[in-house]
């Protein structure tokens, strides 16, 4: 290990206003929509915002699922 790894291990990031660590498991989902079906989801004249649109609903409506189940396992709603 070089010194400046050993100094990368042993630091503890502060800056999460500029950037935050991504959970691997969203990376595994978003990186398709990244690199193979992208396309802008406020567009209207093209099948490409078609697509990002309604997967941007779908994840909408699972997180707000995913949430809401959590708030009420932990008592909070």
């Amino acid at each position: 290990m070089t010194f400046s790894n050993t100094i990368l291990s042993e630091s503890i990031y502060l800056d999460y206003h500029a950037t935050t660590p991504v959970d691997r498991r969203v990376v595994e989902k978003v990186y398709d929509y990244m690199v193979n079906n992208f396309g802008n989801s406020s567009s209207i004249d093209h099948i490409f915002d078609n697509q990002a649109t309604k997967k941007i609903k779908q994840s909408l409506v699972n997180f707000i699922f995913h949430l809401n189940f959590l708030l009420r396992k932990n008592n909070c709603l």
